[in-house]
């Protein structure tokens, strides 16, 4: 979680220079606003930091896919490099950033604010179903936006461990949130449902986020809590910003 002094802050070119290839300053020059900027240096940092304290790699290379999903092209180790079958999945929204990483498939997350569902009527039919969203008004209207949020960053994270964004259309994903099989449906393109493990989870009163991850089609069984086992690791960036633990 990320201060909230910080997003209005310039980052530091040294802290630049550590986390960020060549590649990444450029699109790191791309943003304008104070806070996007701090949120991909953070990103990245956390990335990184995770792979050293968890995987122990000394340094990790990434390219980016379609809709700019993370791929780990090589890592170090005892001054050796080698290809790592390790998916990653980066997501971060005002001071949350999270990361997640998955030995066993492929892995996509996603967090929102509930600040940004107050008027989720708006814009629900462009990702919701009528059924979808018949189960948010079920609710009492306190309430609604975060059965509106839930089924946000799920939809989100089952795109994002796929490699797709919103080019597919989200209400193509049916969902019901709390089921023992929550995907009802899918795009024919996506893999199957039983091929999805899903985890969501409230993160504080106004943060939610959600998880999925995906095995390969030959691996996978009749349960949707059959999907990769993805690992999911929390950095709380405090006191040095940014820095490396020696």
């Amino acid at each position: 979680m990320l201060p909230a002094k910080w997003l209005d802050q310039d980052t530091p070119l040294s802290v630049q220079r550590k986390w960020l290839t060549a590649e990444e300053h450029r699109r790191f020059q791309e943003f304008h606003q104070r806070a996007d900027r701090l949120r991909m240096v953070a990103g990245r940092f956390v990335l990184r930091q995770c792979l050293q304290d968890f995987y122990g790699l000394s340094r990790a290379d990434f390219s980016y896919g379609k809709n700019n999903k993370p791929l780990l092209t090589q890592f170090v180790t005892q001054n050796e490099a080698h290809v790592l079958p390790l998916d990653v999945n980066l997501t971060h929204d005002r001071q949350h950033v999270l990361a997640a990483f998955s030995m066993q498939g492929e892995v996509g997350i996603d967090v929102a604010s509930l600040l940004d569902f107050d008027t989720w009527p708006e814009f629900a039919a462009d990702y919701l179903t009528a059924h979808e969203i018949a189960w948010v008004q079920n609710a009492p209207a306190t309430d609604q936006p975060l059965r509106a949020l839930r089924f946000w960053t799920l939809k989100e994270a089952i795109l994002k461990s796929v490699g797709h964004g919103l080019e597919i259309d989200p209400r193509e994903i049916m969902l019901r949130p709390g089921a023992h099989c929550p995907i009802m449906a899918l795009p024919r393109h996506l893999p199957p449902a039983c091929a999805f493990g899903l985890y969501e989870w409230q993160i504080d009163a106004q943060t939610y986020a959600a998880l999925a991850s995906v095995t390969a089609p030959s691996t996978s069984s009749s349960n949707v809590k059959s999907g990769a086992t993805a690992e999911l690791h929390f950095v709380q960036i405090s006191a040095k910003p940014l820095t490396p633990r020696a």
